[in-house]
């Protein structure tokens, strides 16, 4: 037993050795293959970290010249350009004071999913642009996490909106937030009730039972959203209020609606008529005032209420009431429209032809006149709709190649036009206008070719001089990742 213990041990003391082996050549292995990548590292990736130190810096000049140094060895690769893309936003967002640094927070709503570290650490600072932050936060996560409770006693409005602008709850309390100064704040709330009425159908139509303490018409927040929808002096929150009218249930917020249309002159009347089509759609007296309008009403009030009436699904409440007149109205709006799409103003043709679908001869010969050249924008807005089509597709590209290779507006809307159908003969032009002295015409170049794909071509551009050149380029550049 004593040698066969022995022979155990000296056989374990041996595992143990080659074990102990192992993990030497291991670990010898692991240090080379570390140092292999920190060379690899100095070596390759260096540049790279400078790449975006002088982003992050604002260093322009050496941003420039390191950009086409990494292009010339064609070394930046798609990762490269995009945390060159974050870095330079990054500090733009650190760096932003004043109006002009807030403005510049706000234009990056479109990639702020890629920016909520920057935007949370600058949300931390008690000025404008850390308001506009917060804010910017707030409405891409709709929710209350990483809201600061302090927010709602800041001086800086914009902190008091974003803390707002969270109250989506049907039971949160946003009464107080419509009657304040701020625009910020108002809109904030009116977006928050928004959110919370969407989000409580069942106990929106719950509240307008007959005897309900609750009733909708005599609460404090409906008393509040009528009346900014009269009085608000911002066109936006006032939008906003009729927007909430015509999404609620209660049949008192259908009175309301009409009295604004009433009272209003035409541009109030086409706001109020988007409400008019919310309420529409799940009121049936609501889609019957609807249907007068659109064949009665003249000018543009007349224009939109029969485009609002076409579109109108049809509720199964409201079929036994329909009148046998309806299949007569629903023509009288479309000659209408269709008149109005051969002879209006030019921007009632553009808008008229741009909405209503070509599914007829006489609709396809109005988009076909409407490529006048004497048009301008109307002309280029017909011709792209016409490449969606196989008959005119090739003829109406060729017209679209013609007006790119010109000056002005027509030349940019046509490249804009081309890049948006994805057509690549564009991307020399593009290409040279990158070169131009004209901030309008690179800024131009640089979206369509980012539109297309060619991230490469505009990397130089993320070293601009101008600043919204630059920033909108990193931004668009970010979103797409």
């Amino acid at each position: 037993m004593k040698w066969a213990s022995l022979a155990r041990l000296n056989g374990l003391a041996k595992e143990n050795g080659v074990v102990r082996a192992r993990v030497k050549r291991q670990r010898k292995a692991t240090r080379t293959l570390a140092g292999a990548l920190l060379l690899s590292f100095l070596c390759g990736c260096a540049p790279y970290a400078e790449l975006r130190k002088a982003a992050r810096a604002g260093d322009i000049k050496r941003l420039s010249v390191l950009v086409r140094e990494k292009l010339a060895d064609d070394r930046l690769n798609s990762q490269g350009l995009r945390r060159t893309a974050f870095a330079l936003l990054e500090g733009e967002i650190e760096r932003a004071e004043g109006e002009t640094g807030a403005a510049r927070i706000s234009s990056l709503a479109g990639c702020v999913d890629a920016l909520k570290k920057p935007l949370s650490r600058r949300s931390e600072e008690p000025d404008l642009s850390g308001g506009v932050a917060a804010l910017l936060l707030v409405e891409s996560e709709r929710g209350r996490r990483g809201v600061d409770e302090s927010w709602i006693t800041a001086d800086e409005p914009h902190f008091r909106a974003a803390f707002v602008r969270t109250l989506i709850r049907p039971e949160d309390d946003r009464r107080p937030y419509f009657r304040e100064p701020d625009t910020e704040v108002r809109r904030a709330a009116l977006d928050a009730a928004l959110d919370a009425l969407a989000s409580n159908k069942k106990s929106s139509s719950a509240s307008d039972k007959p005897g309900s303490s609750n009733s909708e018409s005599l609460s404090d927040e409906f008393k509040e959203i009528q009346a900014i929808s009269g009085s608000d002096p911002d066109t936006l929150c006032r939008s906003k209020a009729l927007s909430w009218l015509g999404r609620s249930n209660s049949k008192h917020a259908l009175q309301i609606i009409v009295d604004r249309f009433q009272m209003g002159d035409e541009k109030a009347r086409i706001l109020t008529l988007g409400a008019l089509y919310q309420k529409a759609q799940h009121d049936p007296e609501a889609q019957g005032l609807l249907y007068e309008l659109g064949v009665s009403a003249s000018g543009r009030v007349g224009l939109e209420a029969a485009f609002f009436m076409l579109s109108l699904p049809e509720l199964d409440s409201a079929k036994d009431a329909q009148p046998s007149s309806l299949p007569a109205q629903k023509a009288r709006a479309e000659a209408k429209l269709l008149e109005a799409a051969r002879h209006g103003a030019l921007d009632e043709r553009a808008s008229i032809l741009g909405r209503h679908a070509i599914d007829s001869r006489e609709w396809f010969d109005a988009l076909q006149a409407a490529t006048d050249p004497a048009g301008g924008s109307l002309a280029i807005a017909a011709l792209g709709r016409l490449t969606t089509f196989s008959e005119t597709r090739a003829s109406a590209t060729r017209e679209l190649l013609g007006y790119a290779q010109g000056t002005g507006e027509m030349a940019t809307l046509s490249s804009r036009t081309l890049a948006e159908h994805g057509e690549a003969r564009i991307v020399p032009l593009l290409q040279g206008w990158l070169q131009s002295g004209n901030d309008e015409l690179r800024h131009e170049a640089a979206l369509n070719l980012l539109q297309l794909g060619r991230e490469h071509d505009v990397a130089p551009l993320l070293a601009d001089d101008n600043t919204d050149i630059r920033l909108d380029v990193a931004c668009v550049l970010l979103a797409d990742r």
